[in-house]
């Protein structure tokens, strides 16, 4: 088969491009409307602005963004 060329009959279909990030995720009401406030010395401090809560524990997801804008969570 040397020097020969074949040809496919079907198309290989790539993946779309995928993209990852991290969404913080609020511990009581499990939205992702999170503001930094603020911390250099005493640590990280959040505020979710839909239950007001405040605090440094925090949630962190890993989330999958595809080119059509959809998220798909890891």
């Amino acid at each position: 088969m040397r020097g020969r060329t074949m040809k496919l009959d079907k198309k290989i279909k790539r993946p779309d491009k995928v993209e990852k990030t991290t969404v913080l995720v609020c511990p009581d009401c499990g939205n992702t409307n999170i503001v930094w406030e603020g911390g250099y010395i005493t640590g990280q401090k959040y505020h979710c602005v839909d239950c007001h809560y405040r605090g440094s524990f925090i949630l962190k997801r890993e989330v999958v963004v595809r080119e059509d804008e959809t998220v798909e969570e890891l």
